[in-house]
């Protein structure tokens, strides 16, 4: 009960900002650029991805890692290979602060055949002994059907840390089934597999 009022406060709370930057103690980097509605160039809107913010947030508070969130629709998908504001600014902290790792989060829909997917550009964007130790946490919270840049291999925002920095990145897709207050604890097992990831690797 605890945990669901916690992320349910962190993912409505009323920001005015369009991007929420917090500093970290420790060299991770986790950003959510889906959080809103976005009107599309054609008048129809993307619709934003319902606890993106409220994980990013919580699994930065608990292992104290950096933050980086976007709140408001500036005309721009973010996760597109424009180089946008928002990527600028990303690089630029990633680079400020030494940041070894992002993670990217994203949600994907109830009919996609997978409790998470890790997006690398096919590989290519983390070292791979990372990706299992990733992988490993999310088994030993019960998170078993994972997938692998398929269908999504990262976006532009994985693109943009990969060509413009030498850190790891891995953007992560969420079934919608863990993302779903009425059913907290699947979305809390999302939230223990990052936060022990990050404890065993980067503390």
């Amino acid at each position: 009960m605890v945990f669901k009022k916690v992320i349910e406060k962190l993912e409505n709370e009323k920001i005015d900002d369009t991007y929420i930057f917090r500093l970290g103690d420790f060299p991770v980097m986790i950003t959510a650029v889906h959080t809103m509605n976005q009107l599309r160039s054609d008048g129809t809107y993307k619709l934003g991805e319902p606890f993106t913010k409220g994980i990013a947030r919580y699994v930065a508070e608990k292992t104290g890692v950096f933050n980086f969130i976007k709140l408001g629709d500036t005309g721009i998908d973010s996760n597109r290979f424009l180089f946008d504001e928002y990527k600028r600014k990303l690089v630029d902290y990633i680079k400020d602060n030494e940041i070894k790792l992002v993670i990217d989060l994203h949600g994907a829909g109830r009919n996609r055949d997978f409790d998470v997917e890790f997006g690398t550009l096919d590989g290519i964007t983390i070292n791979s002994m990372i990706m299992n130790n990733l992988e490993k946490c999310f088994k030993i919270n019960g998170i078993l059907n994972i997938k692998y840049n398929e269908p999504f291999k990262g976006g532009g925002v994985t693109q943009a840390v990969y060509e413009r920095t030498n850190i790891d990145v891995v953007q992560i897709e969420i079934n919608r089934k863990f993302r779903d207050l009425n059913n907290s604890s699947e979305m809390e097992k999302i939230c223990k597999s990052l936060i022990m990831f990050i404890d065993k690797n980067y503390k």
